[in-house]
């Protein structure tokens, strides 16, 4: 074709057409402590001051007009260091696999929230500072081909599943009550 020049097709069937409908958008998504498994009284100071052994309690809600829309939990991680959850990490839960024992999902209250607990115990104890990292996936409430409908992946594969967005959160600093920052403790 020439420069600056379009062409139009027309394409007339006899028989039925999928349309495969592909949108981008910018989600609004939260993540945040709260102080227990009611999930009413939300964290809000920075560090938040925890206990050796205390329950943590998180929720990550997606706000959208849309309600065919679910969030999903790929993967939370713990780390030190709030621009690296790769070199000192500890991961909660990983391409849908829970990997701590002490990681609890809860029932929640509509598709576009995600709540769980964890006690502090298992990473803390390394570290008296850490940030959690969460990997969110946003899908169709219908499609059950989605990631969000796939569950635990043991293997991770090429991605071949749909979603509409993949979301990487990072809440924190949590602190051990009189821990010493910048001190790493021995377990």
């Amino acid at each position: 074709l020439f420069q600056n020049t379009s062409l139009d097709m027309i394409y007339i069937t006899n028989d039925t057409v999928d349309i495969h409908e592909i949108q981008y958008g910018r989600y609004n998504v939260s993540l945040s402590f709260y102080r227990s498994a009611s999930f009413t009284d939300r964290v809000y100071e920075w560090p938040y001051y925890v206990d050796l052994r205390q329950d943590l309690y998180v929720q990550a809600q997606l706000y959208s007009s849309d309600q065919n829309l679910v969030l999903f939990l790929d993967t939370c991680v713990a780390s030190p260091n709030a621009l690296d959850f790769v070199t000192s990490a500890y991961y909660l839960i990983k391409n849908g696999c829970v990997r701590d024992s002490t990681f609890y999902s809860y029932t929640s209250p509509s598709s576009n929230t995600v709540r769980f607990h964890l006690n502090s115990f298992t990473f803390i104890e390394r570290y008296p500072v850490v940030f959690l990292q969460c990997r969110l996936v946003v899908c169709r409430t219908w499609d059950y081909s989605s990631r969000c409908y796939q569950g635990c992946q043991r293997r991770r594969k090429r991605d071949t599943s749909s979603y509409l967005k993949e979301l990487s959160l990072v809440v924190g600093p949590v602190q051990v009550k009189n821990a010493k920052v910048g001190a790493k403790e021995n377990s």
